[in-house]
């Protein structure tokens, strides 16, 4: 696959389509909940030539464990120099938007032009076992409006007399479940999209070209500045030249079912699949 992909993208980069990147993107649970073990996974990813290093935002995980996001990405602007960082996706209905856009700024002064938002409804577990409003609607709600607050804060700007300062710019990635009847939600203030597809009964599946070319109709052009695709949401060999030709401008690799940290780092080690 790594030679298909190698001459496919030189091939593309030709044209119009633009290239696309591709980003490690481990949980933040589980063996990963080790600061440490991220920190030393996102060097080597930025040694072998990755483009990014992302990392999840849950708390209800099976193994018990858990690392705060925003604390162990801190960490990763620190020990790198030129990937993009950040966390996808941030459930915001459950976080403060406001607390959410200073911890972004933040983390935007210490990694300056690398660090993306992402943000999106979130799993009702990790509501509901707080006590939290775990409906889609209210945490649809809170989502629309949290992210209205921190693209004001994220531009430089106050509210109710309130400004963190200038920082530079954060784009903003918008999860959600395709196919839909309803926009994406957040999608106003969104710079970039991180779609998956799922149906009831059948549960994750590949996204599409097709299905990529509907999610880009659907919605502002603004909104697709990036495209961000999950590689576990698609098949073992995919055409990564046709994703990339249907605007994916990111493609994230995670760790597999079952695979072990040390695997993982292996798989890293090897550099992405140009």
């Amino acid at each position: 696959m790594r030679e298909l992909n190698r001459v496919g993208v030189a091939a593309t980069r030709a044209g119009s389509v633009a290239r696309m990147r591709f980003a490690v993107y481990p949980p933040n649970f589980g063996e990963y909940a080790d600061p440490a073990l991220v920190v030393d996974l996102a060097r080597r990813a930025e040694a072998a030539g990755w483009d990014g290093f992302f990392l999840w935002d849950h708390l209800v995980n099976r193994s018990g464990r858990v690392a705060d996001p925003w604390t162990t990405l801190g960490a990763v602007a620190l020990a790198t120099e030129h990937v993009t960082i950040g966390p996808l996706i941030v459930p915001l209905a459950r976080r403060r938007p406001h607390n959410v856009a200073l911890a972004a700024l933040t983390l935007s002064r210490l990694a300056p032009g690398r660090v993306v938002l992402g943000a999106g409804l979130g799993t009702p577990p990790d509501f509901s076992r707080f006590g939290e409003p775990d409906d889609w609607r209210t945490r649809a709600a809170r989502l629309e409006d949290g992210l209205a607050v921190a693209r004001a804060y994220l531009g430089g700007g106050s509210r109710n007399g309130v400004a963190f300062g200038d920082a530079p710019h954060v784009p903003i990635w918008v999860g959600g479940i395709w196919p839909r009847r309803q926009p994406f939600h957040g999608v106003a203030h969104a710079d970039g999209l991180f779609p998956l597809r799922y149906e009831a009964g059948k549960g994750f599946s590949a996204l599409s070209a097709d299905d990529l070319a509907e999610i880009r109709a659907s919605v502002p052009v603004a909104a697709t500045r990036d495209l961000v695709l999950w590689n576990a949401m698609t098949p073992d060999e995919p055409d990564v030249v046709a994703y990339e030709q249907a605007g994916v401008t990111w493609w994230l690799v995670a760790p597999r079912a079952g695979e072990s940290a040390e695997a993982f780092a292996r798989m890293v080690d090897a550099g992405p699949p140009r």
